[in-house]
Protein backbone atom coordinates (compact mmCIF):
# COMPACT_ATOMS: atom_id res chain seq x y z
CA UNK A 1 0.00 0.00 0.00
CA UNK A 2 1.03 3.41 -0.55
CA UNK A 3 1.45 6.37 1.95
CA UNK A 4 1.91 10.06 1.38
CA UNK A 5 4.05 11.52 4.27
CA UNK A 6 3.84 15.19 4.51
CA UNK A 7 4.63 16.02 8.28
CA UNK A 8 7.23 14.50 10.32
CA UNK A 9 7.42 10.79 8.50
CA UNK A 10 9.69 12.63 5.49
CA UNK A 11 12.28 12.47 8.19
CA UNK A 12 13.95 9.12 6.69
CA UNK A 13 15.43 8.30 10.11
CA UNK A 14 12.08 8.33 11.71
CA UNK A 15 10.82 6.91 9.30
CA UNK A 16 12.91 4.03 9.74
CA UNK A 17 11.95 3.76 13.03
CA UNK A 18 8.29 3.81 12.54
CA UNK A 19 8.34 1.77 10.00
CA UNK A 20 11.17 -0.48 9.17
CA UNK A 21 9.83 -2.19 6.04
CA UNK A 22 8.63 0.71 4.28
CA UNK A 23 10.90 1.95 0.76
CA UNK A 24 10.38 5.43 -0.80
CA UNK A 25 8.66 5.29 -4.34
CA UNK A 26 9.00 9.13 -5.18
CA UNK A 27 8.40 12.98 -4.07
CA UNK A 28 4.85 13.96 -4.81
CA UNK A 29 2.48 17.09 -4.19
CA UNK A 30 -1.05 17.42 -3.32
CA UNK A 31 -2.40 20.32 -5.33
CA UNK A 32 -4.27 23.00 -3.94
CA UNK A 33 -3.54 21.90 -0.36
CA UNK A 34 -1.87 24.24 2.54
CA UNK A 35 0.50 23.19 5.70
CA UNK A 36 -1.23 23.55 8.76
CA UNK A 37 -0.56 22.82 12.12
CA UNK A 38 -4.03 22.47 13.96
CA UNK A 39 -3.22 19.78 16.58
CA UNK A 40 -1.18 20.13 19.75
CA UNK A 41 0.85 17.36 20.84
CA UNK A 42 1.03 16.10 23.97
CA UNK A 43 4.15 14.10 23.46
CA UNK A 44 5.69 16.60 21.73
CA UNK A 45 4.22 19.31 22.91
CA UNK A 46 3.84 21.67 20.14
CA UNK A 47 1.96 22.12 17.03
CA UNK A 48 1.28 18.70 14.76
CA UNK A 49 1.05 19.03 10.76
CA UNK A 50 -2.06 18.33 8.81
CA UNK A 51 -3.43 20.11 5.93
CA UNK A 52 -6.00 21.97 4.60
CA UNK A 53 -7.83 22.88 1.05
CA UNK A 54 -6.48 26.04 -0.68
CA UNK A 55 -6.07 26.50 -4.04
CA UNK A 56 -3.20 28.92 -4.02
CA UNK A 57 -1.17 26.29 -2.33
CA UNK A 58 0.53 22.80 -2.87
CA UNK A 59 1.57 20.33 -0.24
CA UNK A 60 4.80 18.48 -0.61
CA UNK A 61 5.70 15.12 0.49
CA UNK A 62 6.66 11.56 0.02
CA UNK A 63 5.07 8.59 -1.17
CA UNK A 64 6.42 6.12 0.51
CA UNK A 65 5.29 1.94 -0.04
CA UNK A 66 4.27 0.32 3.22
CA UNK A 67 3.84 -3.40 4.49
CA UNK A 68 0.69 -4.00 6.47
CA UNK A 69 2.62 -4.41 9.70
CA UNK A 70 3.81 -0.96 8.93
CA UNK A 71 0.53 0.62 8.88
CA UNK A 72 -0.59 -1.30 12.05
CA UNK A 73 2.87 0.81 13.26
CA UNK A 74 1.89 3.80 11.86
CA UNK A 75 -1.69 4.16 12.50
CA UNK A 76 -0.75 3.61 16.03
CA UNK A 77 2.02 6.28 16.01
CA UNK A 78 -0.90 8.71 14.18
CA UNK A 79 -3.75 8.14 17.15
CA UNK A 80 -5.95 6.56 14.57
CA UNK A 81 -7.89 3.44 15.78
CA UNK A 82 -10.25 1.70 12.65
CA UNK A 83 -13.59 1.52 13.52
CA UNK A 84 -13.55 4.36 16.11
CA UNK A 85 -15.87 7.24 15.74
CA UNK A 86 -13.78 9.33 13.54
CA UNK A 87 -13.87 12.70 15.68
CA UNK A 88 -12.23 10.44 18.50
CA UNK A 89 -8.91 9.88 16.74
CA UNK A 90 -6.12 12.38 16.93
CA UNK A 91 -5.90 12.17 12.80
CA UNK A 92 -8.12 9.62 10.48
CA UNK A 93 -6.52 7.78 7.61
CA UNK A 94 -7.94 8.71 4.32
CA UNK A 95 -7.20 8.04 0.53
CA UNK A 96 -6.36 10.76 -1.28
CA UNK A 97 -4.96 11.47 -4.96
CA UNK A 98 -1.29 13.15 -5.03
CA UNK A 99 0.61 13.90 -8.36
CA UNK A 100 3.88 11.95 -9.10
CA UNK A 101 6.00 13.32 -12.41
CA UNK A 102 2.25 15.00 -13.11
CA UNK A 103 0.54 11.24 -13.01
CA UNK A 104 -1.92 10.76 -10.57
CA UNK A 105 -1.28 8.19 -8.05
CA UNK A 106 -3.58 6.85 -5.06
CA UNK A 107 -2.37 7.03 -1.53
CA UNK A 108 -3.67 6.87 1.95
CA UNK A 109 -2.31 9.40 4.28
CA UNK A 110 -3.13 11.22 7.74
CA UNK A 111 -5.36 13.82 8.40
CA UNK A 112 -5.82 15.81 11.90
CA UNK A 113 -8.93 15.99 13.76
CA UNK A 114 -8.63 19.90 14.18
CA UNK A 115 -8.74 21.22 17.81
CA UNK A 116 -9.89 25.08 18.59
CA UNK A 117 -6.39 26.81 17.06
CA UNK A 118 -3.67 26.56 15.08
CA UNK A 119 -0.74 25.69 17.00
CA UNK A 120 3.10 26.46 15.89
CA UNK A 121 5.45 23.48 15.51
CA UNK A 122 9.29 23.44 17.86
CA UNK A 123 12.16 24.00 16.36
CA UNK A 124 12.38 20.07 16.71
CA UNK A 125 9.70 19.34 15.17
CA UNK A 126 10.45 21.08 12.15
CA UNK A 127 13.57 19.68 12.30
CA UNK A 128 11.84 16.52 10.85
CA UNK A 129 10.35 18.01 7.95
CA UNK A 130 13.48 20.08 6.50
CA UNK A 131 15.65 17.20 6.84
CA UNK A 132 12.99 14.67 4.97
CA UNK A 133 12.21 17.07 2.69
CA UNK A 134 16.26 18.44 1.94
CA UNK A 135 16.49 14.53 1.63
CA UNK A 136 13.60 13.64 -0.57
CA UNK A 137 14.97 16.99 -3.03
CA UNK A 138 11.98 18.35 -2.53
CA UNK A 139 11.30 22.05 -4.40
CA UNK A 140 13.63 24.94 -3.13
CA UNK A 141 11.01 27.22 -2.34
CA UNK A 142 9.19 24.60 -0.68
CA UNK A 143 11.87 23.89 2.03
CA UNK A 144 12.56 27.59 1.95
CA UNK A 145 8.87 28.13 3.17
CA UNK A 146 9.59 25.17 5.67
CA UNK A 147 12.61 26.82 7.29
CA UNK A 148 10.61 30.06 7.15
CA UNK A 149 7.87 28.56 9.45
CA UNK A 150 7.37 30.33 13.03
CA UNK A 151 8.05 27.77 15.95
CA UNK A 152 6.60 27.68 19.01
CA UNK A 153 10.31 27.90 21.28
CA UNK A 154 11.63 30.87 19.07
CA UNK A 155 8.34 33.13 19.22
Amino acid sequence: MLYFAYGSNMDPVQMRQRCPDSTVLSAAVLKGHVLCFPRLSDARQCGVASYEQHPAYDLWGVVYRLSLNDFVRLDAHEGYHAGRRADLNAYNRITITVQIDNTPTGAETYLANRQHRLHLPSTAYLKHLCDGARYHGLPAAYQSMLTSLPCSDRV
